[in-house]
């Protein structure tokens, strides 16, 4: 059949689903890029379906993962990189075999996401906050999604009754792919795994850092203080609470961080006993909630404001964290010019 993406036959088709796809979403305050599609190859009508969408919507910027020289899309966007890749393309290195050779240059002056990365699948979603650094530092990259959230399991029993989640080759089908299908973040019936325990820590929008007895409190919302929550600690030894109470923390306002003085001495006692045992645990919690937000990471979002040269759709609030960047480049290419 050849390539659908590229063969004028199935143009029309391409429309249509673009146009009906916009249409059905424009007014959802969630939808902040449109995205072509997934995995689909490249060619013509693909950048058609880019350009409607830019002529009918040019305040939201478009995605597709397969645009590797980035043509018609205006996020560069991967799968699975590493984290050396991650380097590499923010610097504008790296190798890119399948487009025209120093095409990182480029685009490295776009916004970078992973479209998929982490891969939840049996002990993975590994290196969470290794990750999460390189979104944090690296002024591109703004994050990624994890595939997936749910393992897709079908509920089953054995022949004797006993009720359990199967999946490829439980069924008697003689072509399947096994389990490949169960690589979520949650189990079948939504039981929550341990890696989604530790992504919830590492990704909280709450970031909370324990320092020579000081707490430092980093609120990265895009709109909202803390007011909603309560901070909290305890301490336990060898898997027992020993101690627990609650901080006095003002509201800190979006995008900023404030410094509670002092946790007082029986924590720095407890906390710098050096027991291998001993586990302190802070966190924040809406009402009667216990401690669920224990990341200890700081890094404040860039909101230099933006030259007039750039796209409508980098002036939307979820691609501030570019800004900063986005003026420098700018500038140093107008100087250049």
């Amino acid at each position: 059949m050849g390539n659908p993406s590229d063969d004028p036959l199935w143009r029309d088709s391409y429309l249509d689903r673009v146009e009906r796809q916009f249409e059905r979403d424009k007014n959802h305050p969630c939808i902040v890029s449109w995205s072509l599609g997934n995995e689909s190859g490249s060619g013509e009508n693909l950048a058609a379906m880019a350009a409607w969408l830019k002529a009918r919507d040019p305040e939201r910027p478009v995605h597709y993962e397969s645009d590797y020289e980035g043509r018609y899309s205006d996020i560069v966007s991967r799968m699975y990189s590493t984290l050396e890749q991650l380097r590499a393309m923010s610097a504008g290195l790296g190798r890119n075999d399948i487009a025209t050779p120093g095409r990182m240059a480029k685009l490295a002056e776009r916004p970078m996401i992973l479209c998929e990365y982490l891969h939840a699948m049996g002990n993975g979603a590994g290196a969470v906050a290794d990750y999460e650094e390189l979104f944090d530092t690296l002024p591109q990259w703004h994050g990624g999604f994890v595939w997936e959230w749910r393992d897709h399991g079908l509920r089953t029993s054995t022949q004797d009754g006993q009720e359990f989640y199967g999946y490829g080759g439980d069924f008697g089908e003689e072509l399947h792919d096994g389990s490949f299908v169960c690589d979520g973040m949650v189990l079948s019936d939504f039981t929550p795994t341990p890696m989604l325990t530790e992504y919830a820590a590492v990704v909280t929008p709450i970031k909370l850092r324990l320092k020579d007895g000081r707490l430092e409190v980093d609120n990265r919302r895009h709109a909202g203080d803390t007011a909603d929550l309560r901070f909290r600690w305890r301490d336990e030894l060898d898997g027992r609470e020993v101690a627990s109470g609650k901080l006095d923390v003002p509201p800190v306002p979006a995008g900023e961080q404030r410094t509670v003085p002092s946790l007082g001495s029986p924590v720095r006692t407890k906390v710098n006993c050096g027991a291998p045992s001993n586990v302190f645990r802070l966190g924040t919690s809406r009402g009667r909630s216990p401690v669920t937000s224990s990341a200890a990471r700081s890094n404040c979002c860039r909101t230099t404001p933006l030259p007039s040269g750039a796209p409508p759709w980098a002036r939307h609030p979820l691609w501030s964290r570019v800004h900063g960047w986005w003026a420098t480049r700018v500038s140093t290419r107008s100087r250049a010019t």
